[in-house]
């Protein structure tokens, strides 16, 4: 009986057998690929990029450079600050002091491009004002910094027209148009002074053997030829004191106009010898109604 089934029915069991084996190998092989993509609200997952794919930033462009921008917004309209960043980055910066007390920026490459960049920014106008860059230095990498060395930015010619621009009262003002003519320009900067006052320092740009000073007002219009206060010519190699005797105005002008102004820049004998000089011509004025 078994023989005669397996006689029958066996080539259609070995049939069935065939397409069960081959059904059960396409469910097994739908079940490891992934799905295919299909139209609707599927989201897609794809794999992460290993590390050698992603574009690193440049040391240097990220936070350094905006926090340099934040603090000095001036350099972002300036053309040769801007041209360095995107060549070097700026791998570090700092703040350093000139010999007048003014405060320069010196940054440092991010890269290899074997430069560092100086630049010294004034107090005069809007923060983001470009023209407040006054001066720029371009070093080599290794190169210790000197206000001494020539800058890139500007040339003499470039620095009277600036100094012009930033300090228009200086046109009208013979002294210091009389040292320009005679000295040039060298690298000037500001510092700030009491009583809302800044000192514009100004060395020569030749061997003349002077530097000129002058105090300006912080406020007010700058084409105002009042707003330069006073003005002193020093040696070369002076250092400058608010306590100096000007050139201009005249030394007593100038006094009494800081005893009225009520500011600091006399020295104490003189506010003394006018208290002592008006007592005494008050004194004299009392005898003489006496002897009337």
């Amino acid at each position: 009986m078994i023989a005669d089934f397996q006689k029958r029915f066996g080539n259609i069991i070995v049939v069935i057998a065939i397409v069960l084996i081959g059904c059960l190998g396409l469910c097994g092989n739908s079940l490891a690929a992934p799905a295919s993509p299909v139209s609707g609200n599927i989201t897609m997952v794809t794999a992460s990029p290993s590390p050698a794919a992603i574009t690193p930033l440049l040391p240097g462009m990220g936070a350094p450079v905006e926090i340099l921008k934040n603090m000095y917004p001036c350099i972002k309209g300036n053309t040769i600050i801007m041209e360095y960043i995107q060549e070097c980055g700026v791998g570090t910066w700092r703040e350093e002091r000139m010999r007048s007390g003014s405060k320069v920026a010196r940054l440092f490459p991010a890269n290899s491009c074997g430069k560092q960049l100086v630049f010294f920014s004034t107090y005069a106008g809007e923060r983001d004002d470009p023209d407040r860059v006054a001066t720029i230095w371009i070093l080599n990498a290794s190169e210790t910094w000197s206000e001494t060395m020539d800058p890139v930015y500007p040339d003499m010619g470039a620095r009277i027209d600036k100094l012009k621009g930033r300090y228009p009262p200086v046109k009208n003002n013979a002294v210091v148009m009389e040292y320009i003519r005679e000295c040039g320009v060298g690298r000037w900067d500001e510092k700030n002074m009491d009583s809302g006052f800044l000192a514009v320092h100004i060395p020569p740009g030749n061997s003349c053997g002077k530097q000129l000073v002058f105090s300006t007002k912080m406020a007010g219009g700058y084409g105002d030829p009042t707003q330069i206060e006073a003005a002193w010519i020093l040696d070369a190699n002076e250092t400058w004191s608010g306590t100096m005797d000007p050139v201009y105005p005249d030394w007593w002008t100038y006094r009494v106009q800081g005893l009225l102004a009520g500011t600091s820049k006399n020295p104490p004998f003189f506010v003394v010898g006018v208290v002592i000089t008006l007592a005494l011509i008050g004194i004299a004025f009392a005898l003489i109604g006496r002897r009337k």
